[in-house]
């Protein structure tokens, strides 16, 4: 088991709009960012999201900066 709280994974099927879905170990909402828009997905939402999905990455955090709104 990873000490890593974050998992990172990106949508593999290429003929789709490019997608990241975000986890985080101690949330229990998963995000899932997509045309330039934001969800959150319960966990068996994202378990189902996640079988479309490659794990890109393991990390300790995730940093930046979401804007919301135009």
């Amino acid at each position: 088991m990873s000490v890593r709280e974050v998992r990172i994974w990106k949508r593999t099927d290429g003929r789709q709009t490019p997608a990241i879905l975000i986890d985080k170990n101690s949330a229990e909402y998963s995000l899932l960012l997509q045309n330039g828009g934001v969800a959150t997905l319960d966990p068996d939402s994202a378990e189902v999201e996640r079988r479309g999905y490659t794990k890109i990455m393991d990390s300790y955090g995730l940093m930046g900066i979401l804007r919301l709104g135009r």
